[in-house]
């Protein structure tokens, strides 16, 4: 029996990874509805680096999502 995994692309830097329920390389954050690599959501624990800002905002409007507050180190908070 062989374990499923797809190839995702990383929403934030473009990076590929692989990605499967039981194990994988990245997130899927809900409250952004975006995939992420394990490298960016790593480096990014306190919130969303201001070089992703643009990309994270410009999602969040296309799907019609709610823009987050901005955390007490002014970032976008990763998790939602």
């Amino acid at each position: 029996m062989s374990s499923s995994k797809t190839i995702e692309h990383c929403d934030l830097c473009g990076r590929e990874f692989r990605y499967s329920p039981k194990s994988s390389d990245g997130t899927y954050i809900p409250a952004y509805q975006i995939m992420v690599c394990s490298i960016c959501y790593a480096t990014n624990w306190e919130g969303w680096a201001p070089q992703f800002e643009e990309k994270v905002t410009r999602n969040l409007k296309a799907k019609g999502l709610k823009i987050p507050a901005r955390n007490a180190e002014g970032l976008f908070p990763r998790d939602g």
